[in-house]
C-alpha cells in the first residue's frame, strides 16, 4: 500500500488505495510490477490538470474515476474480451455513464466517469519509440 507524503496531506490530497480531491475521487490500483515509485504522484497531477482544464469536466459535480496500472497480459485479455482485438494496447477506457439518465441519479451522488487501464510494457515501448521520458 502506498503511503501519503506529508506534503500531500497538507494540501488535502491523500493516497492509499484512493486519491481524493474536493469533487474528484480516483481509485488507483497498481496491478503489475515495474511501475515507477512516483507513478501515483504523476498520475494524480495529470488527472487533476485534466479535471481543472477549461471544458475538461463538469467541475461543480462530484465524480469518480478508476485507474488501473497493469501490464500487457491483462490489457491484452481485456482488449480481446471487450473489443475483439487479441493484442495489447497502451490504454483502454471503459466509460461508466454513457447512457446515464441524469434524473435517475440520487441527489448528491457522484458522476461515475469509468475505468482506465494502462499497460506498462506498451507504454514503455511507445515512450521509447517516441523519445519521450517515462520516469
Amino acid at each position: 500500500m502506498t503511503t501519503a507524503p506529508e506534503k500531500w496531506a497538507a494540501i488535502g490530497i491523500w493516497i492509499s488505495d484512493r486519491i481524493m480531491t474536493t469533487l474528484l475521487e480516483m481509485d488507483l490500483s497498481i496491478e503489475a510490477e515495474g511501475w515507477p515509485d512516483d507513478a501515483a504522484e504523476v498520475i494524480d497531477r495529470a488527472v487533476l490538470a485534466a479535471w481543472k482544464a477549461p471544458n475538461g469536466s463538469d467541475q461543480d459535480r462530484p465524480a469518480e474515476l478508476s485507474l488501473v496500472l497493469s501490464d500487457d497480459d491483462q490489457v491484452q485479455e481485456l482488449n480481446r474480451d471487450w473489443r475483439g482485438k487479441d493484442k495489447p494496447t497502451n490504454v483502454l477506457s471503459f466509460p461508466a455513464d454513457e447512457d446515464e439518465d441524469e434524473e435517475m441519479m440520487f441527489p448528491g451522488m457522484p458522476r461515475m466517469l469509468g475505468d482506465i487501464v494502462l499497460a506498462l510494457e506498451t507504454v514503455l515501448r511507445e515512450a521509447d519509440e517516441q523519445d519521450k521520458p517515462f520516469n
